[in-house]
This record gives C-alpha cells, sequence and structure tokens, in this order.
C-alpha cells in the first residue's frame, strides 16, 4: 500500500492503534498529526510497541519514518 507522507499530509490517529498509544503516554489530545510528527513519534516507538504492531501498521510506521530520514 502506498501514503502519503508529505509534510503537510495529515494521519488520523484512530486508524493506528500503537501510534494512538504513543500520542496518548505524551497526555496529547491530538485526533490529527502531519507526517513528520507522525514518523517523530514512530521512532519513539519501544521492542515492545513495535512487537504489538500489527502487519499494516509496522509497514505504515517504518513507510513514515523511511520518508523523513534527514
Amino acid at each position: 500500500m502506498t501514503y502519503d507522507f508529505r509534510h503537510e499530509a495529515m494521519h488520523t490517529i484512530s486508524e493506528w492503534p500503537i501510534l494512538a498509544m504513543i500520542v496518548v503516554s505524551r497526555k496529547s489530545g491530538a485526533r490529527r498529526l502531519d507526517s513528520r510528527m507522525v514518523a517523530a513519534l514512530y521512532t519513539e516507538a519501544t521492542d515492545e510497541n513495535w512487537l504489538q504492531m500489527s502487519q499494516i501498521e509496522r509497514c505504515f510506521a517504518t513507510a513514515a519514518i523511511n520518508a523523513h530520514k534527514v
């Protein structure tokens, strides 16, 4: 699957359970995030978070991180 990770693209957090857990742990009430923030949060994911991700979310997270590598 192809995702839109342009800087201005917005992503709904509720579609990604582990991303939602990470957002809640940061005490944020955000419902949508831009691609750069999605990538930044996934880079903070723990090994346990990665193990809990569905294959689809893991692909999404990896694609987000790769799209925003410096």
